[in-house]
């Protein structure tokens, strides 16, 4: 101790990890809202769109068309 504050405080490496993905998934919470404020639908693409500029078959990509394994 020092001036009566804790100067650490000992984590397991669970809780330690525990802690950072706390912090970490506040951090994209706070990113999502502050993306979310300048939300336009109208400037929205959409998937189909996506998927044919990028040159990919959304049909050929359905799940009921992949072999299982």
């Amino acid at each position: 101790m020092k001036n009566n504050e804790p100067e650490c405080v000992p984590l397991s490496p669970q809780d330690y990890t525990a802690l950072l993905e706390e912090i970490y998934d506040k951090e994209l919470l706070r990113v999502a809202e502050e993306r979310l404020q300048d939300y336009d639908p109208k400037n929205t693409i959409s998937w189909e769109d996506v998927a044919k500029e990028g040159g990919l078959d959304l049909k050929a990509m359905s799940t009921k068309n992949i072999e299982k394994n």
